[in-house]
């Protein structure tokens, strides 16, 4: 199957492009799934639960990772094109993580509201009392 890329393009941008979309979107899913939950679904899932996700996508990106390493060196590129397209899979996966940053810190407030005695209504807003 071709790559919908022109002829131009070198191969360890093109499988580093691809292998690192689906790095990205496997991370932004994985992390996402941990903290879009509020902190009572968090406790009622577990431990385990979160241990599991964050592994998948760490599997995830070290698998797409030599993938696009080694397509880039089967398509007969020269020796440090192979680590390139690795390392393009690891610069669009840590996109994902600054993307998720505002989740994050949304997170880590929802979490010290709910410490402090907050609680959360429907919405999932709180109380303008806190």
């Amino acid at each position: 199957m071709k790559l919908p890329y022109p002829p131009f393009v070198r191969a360890w941008v093109r499988y580093g492009l691809v292998a690192g979309v689906i790095a990205f979107g496997s991370t932004v899913a994985a992390n996402l799934a941990i903290t879009w939950p509020s902190p009572a679904d968090l406790c009622r899932m577990g431990p385990f639960a979160v241990a599991v996700l964050s592994l998948v996508a760490l599997v995830i990106f070290v698998w797409m990772a030599g993938a696009a390493g080694f397509k880039t060196a089967r398509a007969g590129s020269p020796a440090p094109d192979p680590t390139l397209a690795g390392l393009l899979v690891g610069v669009l996966g840590g996109c994902a993580l600054v993307v998720l940053l505002p989740f994050s810190l949304w997170m880590a407030t929802r979490i010290v509201r709910k410490e402090r005695g907050g609680t959360e209504d429907p919405n999932g807003k709180y109380p303008s009392t806190w």
